[in-house]
């Protein structure tokens, strides 16, 4: 719960950001390119979250030998040095960098994106280390700093941002700055108080092989997120405002699987650590988690398709009313596949440390762009085919076979019984949801029809209580 609640508070603080960011800036080419140039921090930061589950089996080993804090400030070192050469590189091919990300939009699209880089490139760079601190805090069964951390930076960071609002777009990459350095500030200074401070961090760093390591590991949530940057820069080659709905989109869908399946991942790791659980229990261990998070997520899917029209304009202001929000909402929806997949891909990652398999993750990575890339190019070849709803459909397929590479990672033998179980657990959620939100379109297609919807869901799962929502609430109880 604390764990959901900290996501819960980072994602509204972003979600407040957002708002003030369309309500202030509306929906143009320069909102265009700094949502493309937030598309590379979000590659970084959730790559760095995704990290938390690489080293948390590691790091909760090193508890048990005592060793916990030499080696995270073995890994810290290692992460502020490549950070600092990464952060160089950045500062000296800037403004190709914002080219390159924003295609053929205007020129203030790609100015207003070389000189966000600048700062959101660090503030992931905060990220990762802030990630290193909890997974640490995590390995000793604490969890309440890091919450404390991340809320308390992403709400200074949307302070910031209100502050310097005159200072125009830059003033959200200055709040994302500040946002990490707080959120890796706060578990640092309880691990150095509990732990004591590495002073010999430098010697046997190891530095290439934890760089190998975190690569290596951090290599399918790279390319997970550059699965999306890829689908953002296919947007730019369609019309003005097609990068900004498809960013929002994606991050209303991005917080509602981070919320659920995030959550759940990183708490579970521990315990399956701890308690030797088989391969042959991986199937029903996702399936059952699949139930916790698939249904609120079908609910947040079903309100934003039904109510766009509303609740982005009171949100997003003025430029994403009408029909703009109306299918800025549908494409909440054309994302569900996706949000399927990604719930799959973020429950599955951290068993592959727990079983140690995860020596061939780079060849899925590469595996997984390749086909993404061969589905977008297919995707533009046929110019009335293009659309940022085929776009969704194309990260969905691309997304869903990251999860599968994982589940056969994992064991030759288990696609097809998670599959299986997952895939019912979906269809039978999918269908659920459509069940209860689809007459109401017929009476209100608005506000008043997905609180209708969402009160429908609700008595229908309350009254039926489904066996396999029960069985895996009582299962998520029983994981410590």
């Amino acid at each position: 719960m604390l764990t959901s609640i900290s996501v819960l508070a980072v994602s509204g603080a972003g979600i407040v950001a957002a708002a003030i960011l369309g309500r202030t800036f509306g929906r143009n080419a320069s909102t265009d390119g700094f949502l493309a140039a937030y598309g590379v921090y979000l590659v970084l930061a959730l790559a760095a979250q995704a990290f938390r589950s690489l080293v948390i089996p590691e790091l909760t080993r090193a508890e048990e030998s005592s060793n916990l804090a030499g080696e995270v400030g073995r890994y810290g070192l290692t992460f502020a040095l490549a950070g600092a050469l990464l952060g160089a590189g950045v500062f000296v091919l800037a403004a190709p960098i914002g080219h390159l990300l924003t295609g053929s939009l205007p020129a203030p699209a790609a100015e207003t994106a070389a000189g966000a880089v600048l700062w959101l490139v660090p503030a992931a760079i905060l990220q990762l280390l802030a990630g290193l601190f909890s997974s640490a805090l995590a390995a000793t069964g604490s969890y309440l700093p890091s919450a404390v951390g991340y809320a308390a930076g992403a709400s200074a960071g949307v302070v910031l941002f209100v502050a310097l609002i005159g200072n125009g777009l830059i003033a959200l990459a200055w709040g994302t700055l500040l946002n990490g350095f707080l959120a890796a500030l706060v578990p640092c200074l309880v691990l150095v108080a509990r732990r004591g401070f590495p002073v010999r961090a430098w010697q046997r760093l190891d530095a290439l092989r934890r760089l190998r390591r975190l690569l290596g590991g951090a290599s399918v949530p790279l390319a997970a997120q550059l699965l999306y940057l890829l689908c953002l820069r296919a947007t730019a080659d369609l019309v003005v405002g097609s990068t900004s709905s498809f960013s929002y989109a994606y991050l209303l869908s991005a917080v509602m699987v981070a919320t659920t399946a995030g959550s759940l991942a990183l708490v579970s790791a521990q315990p399956f650590t701890d308690a030797g659980r088989g391969t042959d229990q991986v199937p029903g261990h996702v399936a059952r988690l699949a139930w916790l998070c698939l249904v609120p997520i079908a609910a947040g899917t079903g309100v934003a398709a039904l109510a766009g029209r509303q609740i982005f304009a009171l949100v997003l202001g003025d430029s994403y009313g009408g029909g703009a929000g109306r299918d800025l909402g549908l494409l909440v929806l054309a994302l569900a596949p996706w949000a399927f997949g990604a719930t799959l891909y973020t429950l599955l990652y951290p068993l592959v440390f727990v079983f140690e398999r995860g020596r061939r993750l780079p060849l899925l990575a590469v595996g997984a762009l390749a086909v993404h890339a061969l589905l977008l190019v297919s995707l533009f070849l046929i110019p009335h085919l293009a659309g940022v709803a085929l776009v969704a459909a194309v990260l969905a397929v691309s997304t869903l076979f990251l999860a599968f590479g994982l589940v056969f990672l994992i064991g030759p033998d288990l696609p097809a019984e998670t599959a299986r179980q997952t895939v019912s657990v979906a269809l039978l959620v999918g269908l659920v949801a459509g069940a209860c939100f689809l007459p109401w379109t017929l009476l209100s297609n608005g506000l008043l029809g997905a609180l209708g919807g969402l009160l429908t869901l609700a008595v229908v799962l309350g009254a039926w209580r489904p066996a396999g929502l029960r069985e895996a609430w009582v299962y998520a109880l029983r994981l410590r």
